[in-house]
């Protein structure tokens, strides 16, 4: 786009330079008479800017200046809208993630150990200790989820901003933290 805006604005400048010039023609005539002698010659026309001074030419060229610098402009504003948004979003899945791995996940897993309690005195019945199992392992597929936007997200500023994105090295993949499944599955090491 930025190419385009340059050759418009040389257009512009050569149409400003020559707009006095409309019509110049050279020509090459050659004609036979009846008697078989043929006559050559060369003429040049010039149109001499009376009534058409190239001032509609002259605008059409400006107009196309001007539509490639608001096309220009508009790419630019919506490559800073999409990098912006791409930022939020980032920012949104680093926050869920922080969310699922700070409150949610030890939250969920005290509930089971007291459900698991609660059912060793037979308070509560085995389909309790099951759901408070099942709402856990929901908050680990929600985990992984936010997991998974942080990476898309991540990918998506990279794209936006041309690769790599500031403040990490070149070579720097999104971190992903360990799962622990032996947590997750219950199982002891």
């Amino acid at each position: 786009l930025r190419t385009n805006v340059e050759w418009s604005e040389s257009q512009e400048a050569f149409g400003s330079r020559w707009r006095w010039i409309n019509g110049l023609a050279v020509d090459l005539s050659r004609e036979r008479d009846a008697d078989g002698s043929t006559l050559k010659g060369a003429g040049v026309s010039l149109e001499l800017p009376i009534f058409n001074s190239g001032r509609g030419r002259m605008q059409r060229v400006t107009a196309l200046r001007e539509m490639a610098s608001a096309v220009l402009r508009s790419a630019e504003l919506h490559a800073v809208a999409d990098i912006a948004a791409s930022y939020a979003a980032l920012h949104t899945a680093e926050q869920n993630a922080a969310e699922y791995r700070q409150r949610l996940l030890p939250l969920q897993k005290q509930i089971v150990e007291l459900t698991q309690q609660r059912q060793n005195y037979m308070l509560v019945g085995a389909f309790e200790v099951i759901d408070a199992r099942r709402q856990e392992i929901e908050a680990w597929r929600g985990y992984v989820e936010s997991l998974r936007d942080h990476a898309t997200a991540r990918a998506e500023l990279a794209r936006g901003l041309g690769g790599v994105i500031p403040g990490s090295s070149a070579g720097e993949e999104a971190s992903i933290p360990e799962l622990p499944l032996a947590e997750m599955t219950g199982e002891t090491k």
